[in-house]
């Protein structure tokens, strides 16, 4: 996936990786967006606003991940 090629890039993943990713079903790209990406692509309607709650607990799981690897 192209956000996958971001992230190993060091870069931002942008809203079309964004979109592209979850179009695909692939969830894990909400551990990468960031709170902003997902409301402009809510409000955008380029995605489902159940995606504004799954982003919260996908972002909320990543701090506890690295808060064990610390």
């Amino acid at each position: 996936m192209k956000y996958q090629d971001q992230i190993e890039a060091g870069q931002k993943v942008s809203l079309a990786a964004i979109k592209e990713a979850l179009d695909a079903n692939d969830w894990d790209v909400l551990y990468f967006a960031t709170e902003e990406q997902i409301t402009i692509l809510i409000d955008r309607g380029d995605i489902d606003e159940d995606f504004g709650a799954r982003r919260d607990n996908y972002a909320e799981e990543m701090r506890c991940m690295m808060a064990e690897f610390q």
